[in-house]
């Protein structure tokens, strides 16, 4: 089932690498003619549920004109593991070997081999590991 979400993905226009884990309902808010905002690297394992945000704005609201459209690219290494119900908002670097607590909000880049939580996300612990 995950290579079918995969290759699913992959005709959506994300860049996705080799052997990444892609939990079930995997929401991307994006616009039609948004391609290339989306960059995954080999082995990394998303839970349940993530959001990646690469586009969001008012709509049909009055403040429309005050408020600038927020877009941009999310890049997420390799080896890095998305908890469950972790959203990641646009212009994030989500570093190698990096980990996002379940239910965290990334508002900014994630060092490699860092651990994540919280709303807005924040460094935990540092990884003592090789990859």
């Amino acid at each position: 089932m995950n290579s079918i979400r995969c290759r699913l993905w992959k005709t959506a226009g994300l860049a996705i690498g080799k052997d990444v884990y892609i939990g079930e309902d995997l929401i991307v808010i994006d616009e039609l003619e948004d391609k290339d905002l989306i960059s995954i690297g080999d082995r990394v394992a998303f839970a349940e549920r993530v959001t990646l945000v690469v586009s969001s704005y008012p709509n049909n609201s009055r403040i429309t004109p005050y408020i600038n459209k927020i877009h941009g690219k999310i890049t997420i290494k390799e080896d890095a593991w998305l908890g469950t119900g972790s959203i990641i908002l646009p212009n994030v670097t989500v570093g190698k070997g990096a980990v996002v607590g379940a239910g965290s909000v990334v508002s900014r880049d994630v060092p490699d081999l860092t651990i994540v939580v919280g709303i807005p996300a924040r460094p935990i612990r540092k990884l003592d590991i090789a990859i």
